[in-house]
């Protein structure tokens, strides 16, 4: 859900050039530059770009993880359900 329209129109003067054609054409300030960034990354993994708080809410609500998990295999006891030691 899209909640503050106001502040993206802040970083980004030109959504329609940002959108066909990328950051680059979109005349933003170097202070959006982050932004924009941040943006474009959660656009290529599909993760909200929000507050930790309201991605939990949403979480809680979905009944769904919105946070990348830990990388890499699990250890073999705990993928077995035993603990070590």
């Amino acid at each position: 859900m899209l909640r503050d329209v106001d502040a993206l129109g802040r970083h980004v003067p030109n959504w329609r050039a940002y959108l066909e054609h990328g950051a680059e054409a979109a005349e933003a300030s170097t202070q959006a530059e982050a932004v924009l960034e941040a943006i474009e990354a959660r656009l290529r993994t599909g993760r909200p770009l929000a507050e930790a708080a309201w991605i939990a809410e949403a979480e809680r609500a979905l009944n769904r993880s919105m946070t990348p998990a830990k990388r890499g295999r699990k250890a073999k006891a705990e993928f077995l359900g035993r603990t070590c030691g």
